[in-house]
């Protein structure tokens, strides 16, 4: 916690939140709000008065009638705030979609009062998020904490369980339900469950860009994406003492990789993230149980976790590495996979000893290996991270036949890999009918507020080019 930080906590009930806070960290510079006004709150809560004097004492701002859904006209303290407090947000009417609509509201408004290096922290039930790490209510039933802060230009950078201030003096009382008798016998709240309570950390973070490969590259992917590639080279010939890289100059690609499916895990043209192909050549003579151990032991995985496989006349050695934690942003009905195998070498026989022309590496891989990250894109980013960011996908229909190569070349010199996650071809399993070829679009990012509408955009310009082409559009 920064001292000194200035903090806004709103809709805060009977204020005890702000009060047990302010007494956990008495440098705070706080501003405490109410929905309600100061008559209402005295007479709904017969302990707000308490925390109102003790607050004011401490030099805190207390303001009443103030909306956490109108932040767009809060006048209360001059600039912005690091912090923008929201707990358990709540309203007896609307249902689902006005819940929604509410969290969303407040996250534009306090948007625009947060500073660039503040964050917005909103405590939610058990289940109400909407991210993996919210249990089996699911994305349906959920409050869409990703999408909305998409919305907002906002990403995750944290869920962690909540966990009150704790103070002597003060304590929180969660009771936000008018209409109810509290235990003081006023008309205050009724008290709600907190245990498994998940607090959600968000930042500001940047709309994404719709520009091919290549043409961000030095914005995107500068000075510490190749620091992280050189150190994985560096760390895995420390396993392998004899072992030398042979040249600094990217080698051709391996056709065997023509058919990945994920430019963010494995780009189908093998370019990498700056638009050469990340591969260096190792010289290396040990057997390829000494390789997977030497690589294993650098990025301190199981072994279980490579293997080598046969394609198209070279010997492959690949590893299993999870996909990013993205939140579906559709029903649960469309599978997005949750893991995947990546080529991380190859040579050209398949003789049990590596060959002495050495082995040809995906750098990138290695990297993500040392790294332990689960996206490409990660390289070139410092922490915080974003993370559950959102998932979308639309499918491109084709009526006749077109090359394949032609499609895909099309869809990442549209998109780019800042937005486009993956996209492959459905087969006649996946009900494309006679006469048509479908592909699916996985639209992610690991660095910018993505939301429906800009992948919407992202899928639109992929038809319109598809069109420029002289392809006929089901």
């Amino acid at each position: 916690m920064v001292d000194h930080a200035r903090v806004l906590v709103l809709g805060d009930g009977d204020l005890s939140f702000s009060a047990a806070l302010h007494e956990s960290a008495p440098d705070l510079r706080m501003v405490a709000t109410t929905f309600e006004s100061r008559e209402e709150l005295l007479r709904r809560y017969a302990c707000a008065h308490e925390h109102i004097a003790a607050l004011e004492e401490a030099g805190a701002i207390v303001l009443h009638e103030v909306d956490a859904t109108r932040l767009q006209t809060f006048s209360g303290g001059d600039g912005t705030f690091q912090r923008i407090i929201f707990n358990f947000p709540y309203q007896a009417f609307g249902g689902i979609k006005g819940l929604r609509r509410l969290l969303g509201q407040f996250f534009e408004g306090a948007r625009l009062l947060l500073s660039l290096d503040g964050c917005i922290e909103v405590a939610l039930c058990a289940g109400q998020g909407g991210t993996s790490l919210d249990g089996a209510r699911g994305w349906a039933g959920s409050w869409r904490v990703p999408l909305l802060a998409a919305r907002a230009q906002l990403a995750l950078i944290c869920v962690e369980p909540w966990v009150p201030p704790k103070a002597h003096r003060f304590h929180y009382r969660p009771m936000r339900e008018p209409g109810n008798k509290d235990s003081f016998g006023g008309g205050g709240g009724k008290a709600f469950p907190t245990d498994g309570a998940l607090l959600h950390r968000l930042r500001h973070c940047p709309r994404p860009q719709l520009a091919p490969r290549g043409t961000r590259a030095e914005a995107l992917y500068g000075t510490l994406y190749g620091q992280r590639l050189q150190a994985a080279a560096q760390a895995l010939t420390m396993n392998l003492p004899e072992a030398q890289w042979q040249s600094e100059t990217p080698l051709p690609s391996f056709p065997g990789l023509a058919g990945s499916r994920s430019p963010s895990l494995r780009h189908r043209e093998e370019k990498g993230l700056l638009g050469q192909p990340p591969y260096r050549r190792l010289s290396v003579q040990c057997t390829e149980g000494a390789l997977v151990d030497a690589v294993a032991g650098m990025a301190k995985i199981p072994a279980e976790q490579l293997r080598w496989v046969a394609d198209q006349g070279q010997r492959c050695l690949e590893v299993l590495v999870q996909r990013p934690d993205f939140t579906p942003c559709f029903p649960a009905t469309i599978r997005v996979p949750k893991e995947d195998w990546l080529r991380l070498c190859w040579c050209e026989d398949s003789a049990v000893e590596v060959s002495e022309r050495g082995m040809e590496f995906d750098l990138e891989v290695l990297a993500m290996l040392q790294l332990n990250f689960r996206d490409r894109r990660q390289l070139a980013l410092r922490p915080p991270l974003a993370m559950c960011q959102c998932l979308f996908f639309h499918d491109l229909r084709v009526v006749g036949e077109v090359a394949e190569t032609k499609i895909m070349d099309i869809i990442y010199q549209v998109c780019g890999p800042e937005i486009l996650l993956e996209a492959f071809e459905l087969e006649e399993v996946d009900g494309v009918p006679e006469g048509q070829r479908h592909w699916r679009l996985f639209f992610a990012s690991v660095a910018s507020a993505l939301d429906e509408q800009t992948a919407y955009g992202a899928y639109q310009a992929v038809r319109e080019a598809v069109r420029a082409a002289e392809m006929t559009l089901c």
